[in-house]
């Protein structure tokens, strides 16, 4: 009579816990880089501020009766736009079902911007109204500025133009 040996076949606990370890090694080491970088942070953040004064620009293109403006709280490190015969009312987030156009860095759509500062030189009272043709109405322009750990950058606003610019430190 022939007898027959049986092979185990799978993986030994040895074998698993080898794999696993690679893989934590692995995933340990690129995790990091799939996070934005201080830098990175501060150049979404300048683009979202330019876009964001170049759409209340547009607005007030096309409702000169009632032009746009950008109110900031520096304090609150947020900032809103508003038409100008309402500047304590946020307009509402085009595309979104009663949202307020109201960017706080650190958190909603600004969530990656969690240490980035916000100052603003040449607003009225920390407000950038636009006329009709979406120059600034105040002389002398305005400078928004963004910092972090990574550095700074400005958003400089033309008063004689409009024309929206950012510029790295």
């Amino acid at each position: 009579m022939k007898r027959t040996t049986r092979c185990a076949t799978g993986f030994s606990l040895l074998d698993l816990l080898v794999t696993m370890a690679i893989m934590a090694i692995a995933l340990a080491i690129t995790i990091p880089g799939f996070t934005p970088d201080d830098a990175a942070r501060l150049q979404g953040g300048a683009d979202m501020v330019a876009s964001d004064v170049e759409y209340a620009q547009s607005i007030s293109l096309a409702t000169p009766s009632d032009p746009a403006a950008v109110v900031f709280d520096l304090e609150a490190n947020t900032y809103w736009i508003a038409l100008q015969s309402d500047l304590e009312t946020p307009i509402e987030m085009p595309g979104a079902d009663d949202e307020d156009y109201l960017v706080t860095l650190g958190s909603g759509r600004a969530a990656l911007l969690y240490d980035v500062e916000l100052t603003l030189e040449g607003g009225a009272e920390d407000v950038l109204s636009f006329d009709e043709f979406t120059r600034l109405e105040t002389l002398g322009g305005a400078t928004i500025t963004l910092t972090n750990p990574g550095g700074a950058v400005d958003i400089t606003i033309s008063s004689s133009t409009g024309a929206v610019h950012v510029v790295w430190q």
